[in-house]
């Protein structure tokens, strides 16, 4: 056997064996959340990887991405992409921090199409969310109406494109500037950068105004990967093979007028560089979103899961 494996490596099909065998055994790309809390000023843009981040349990009916953080009267709640694995949709789900980690997710908002990427932010005395929902043509705004769990629909505005993971980079009156991306429909890890207006008139009705393209060029790194906290920016770096395989932080420069922008690279972050305490054996390939708050922080982490293992496992725990 090992004779036979040295003569596939010699002859160059180890990569193509291992395809083949993800294939055959349905492996999959799954996500999962680790957070950790941390001193001040001992956040990751800063180089600080000691602190080790501690992961949602393993579960063979979901798995979580694309986390946000958000304090209501003190306490810090996460909020995330919730993926069935059977029903292949995701929605957003809200939980709790417990003695350092994440309770499981209770759903706060459920579309008949996929929901992720739950960016929160306050406005006018109020918090909202707006999630991706690319998969439904649209652009939806959701207030929260009594904290953590319960959100209603303010604006579903029709956004027949391919843009997705908004956050905000500045409000100015009733207008409200979010920096997000659109993805090329033949490979959607190559994005470019786009910005828009949500604008509230004054019958309080938001409206979608000043689309602009930042860069014509699409890229592997244009895509956000968390809020933007003054003029930090960050953002996932994809490879052709792997979704979101870093985080990188950077400085960002936008000229609203001109619908320019420019980011000086301050830190990229890969898997290699983390510490994360997950109650699996499996191999972590990416790293694609960062938020922090007071002194949280918070990532989303990438493994791959094999369908047939999962099923094998799930009957031997109903037998026991």
């Amino acid at each position: 056997m090992i004779k036979m494996l040295d003569k596939f490596k010699s002859l160059g099909l180890m990569g193509v064996i291992e395809k083949v065998y993800m294939k055959l055994m349905r492996y999959e790309p799954s996500f999962n959340c680790a957070i950790r809390k941390i001193d001040d000023d001992q956040f990751l843009y800063n180089n600080f990887t000691s602190t080790p981040f501690v992961a949602m349990k393993y579960s063979p009916d979901y798995w979580c991405a694309d986390p946000f953080l958000y304090d209501f009267g003190g306490s810090t709640y996460v909020y995330t992409e919730v993926y069935d694995r059977n029903k292949k949709i995701g929605h957003i789900g809200c939980s709790a921090i417990t003695n350092g980690e994440i309770s499981e997710p209770k759903p706060v908002i459920i579309e008949d199409y996929h929901l992720s990427f739950p960016m929160i932010f306050k406005f006018k005395e109020h918090v909202y969310m707006l999630p991706e929902s690319e998969a439904g043509n649209c652009i939806s705004l959701y207030e929260c109406v009594k904290p953590p769990y319960d959100w209603r629909l303010v604006k579903k505005i029709s956004f027949n494109r391919r843009i997705v993971d908004s956050v905000i980079y500045k409000v100015a009156g009733d207008d409200i500037y979010f920096l997000a991306s659109e993805y090329m429909d033949e490979d959607p890890k190559l994005c470019r950068f786009i910005t828009y207006v949500l604008h509230e008139n004054e019958e309080g009705e938001f409206e979608l105004n000043s689309v602009k393209y930042l860069s014509g060029d699409f890229t592997y790194e244009s895509r956000n990967a968390g809020l933007i906290n003054e003029r930090l920016l960050c953002t996932q770096r994809s490879t052709p093979r792997i979704y979101g395989y870093s985080i990188k932080f950077s400085e960002l420069i936008v000229d609203d007028e001109n619908g320019e922008s420019d980011r000086c690279e301050l830190l990229e972050v890969t898997p290699e560089m983390l510490d994360i305490k997950f109650n699996t054996d499996k191999k972590i390939k990416g790293v694609h979103t960062y938020n922090k708050c007071n002194n949280y922080e918070i990532i989303d982490f990438e493994y791959f899961d094999s369908a047939i293992f999962r099923k094998i496992k799930n009957k031997i725990g109903r037998l026991k």
